[in-house]
């Protein structure tokens, strides 16, 4: 019995029998979701191991959306670096369809944002959005549930940073961002994080190999825990 309660983190179990994700929704973006507390989605199951074996992607889908409520701008980045995958810089038709989305995108955020969307879909910047996209596609020897809580730590970030070019990232953002991590309460206790927390939040910034941010100082995985 013990062992199957420690299996229903995030899964609630309906009527019926059959198995559900649940994620809960943050204070701030409830409003944006009719006063929604929390999102739920059938697993399509009855069984508990498979319905933690289905809750991961389930869940990961769920934060992408509240990702985009919370911060449209990153999703927008994250279109574009979908877009650089395909990029061909002698495709002028395309240049000039990234070119026009950018003008569309100048009304709503202003220039410089529509300059990064440009540059992003171009391939001439790298925002951190898309390092860990392509370190999530990539990356062998890690669970599920800890690349789902290592997307969640490094997702704060860009919130944090507005998606910055990863290129832009250096000790003093580290220091930054850290003192950020350790002086915000949680939305749902409104108690400052452990300390153990905000090792794991800084750590988890330094996983992305494609990235310098593994090798500045302040996101080592090697020194955060003497440096926190």
């Amino acid at each position: 019995m013990g062992k199957d309660m420690s299996n229903i983190r995030n899964l609630r179990r309906h009527r019926g029998g059959g198995w559900a994700a649940v994620v809960y929704v943050p204070a701030s973006l409830q409003k944006k979701l009719g006063g929604r507390k929390e999102i739920v989605r059938g697993l399509g199951t009855r069984n508990l191991r498979e319905a933690n074996d289905r809750k991961w992607a389930v869940i990961a889908d769920i934060q992408q959306d509240l990702e985009k409520l919370r911060n449209p701008r990153v999703a927008l980045l994250k279109e574009a670096a979908l877009i650089a995958e395909d990029f061909d810089p002698d495709d002028e038709m395309l240049d000039e369809g990234i070119l026009e989305a950018a003008h569309h995108i100048e009304d709503r955020y202003g220039e410089e944002f529509a300059v990064q969307y440009y540059k992003t879909a171009t391939r001439r910047r790298l925002p951190v959005s898309a390092a860990l996209d392509l370190w999530m596609k990539e990356a062998d020897g890690i669970t599920e549930g800890s690349k789902l809580k290592y997307n969640g730590h490094i997702r704060s970030f860009i919130e944090w940073s507005d998606d910055v070019d990863i290129g832009k990232v250096d000790r003093r953002m580290a220091g930054a961002y850290t003192t950020h991590v350790k002086t915000t309460p949680n939305w749902r206790t409104g108690k400052l994080p452990s300390r153990q927390t905000v090792i794991h939040s800084v750590r988890a910034d330094g996983c992305l190999p494609s990235a310098p941010l593994g090798r500045i100082e302040g996101f080592s995985q090697g020194r955060i825990s003497s440096s926190s």
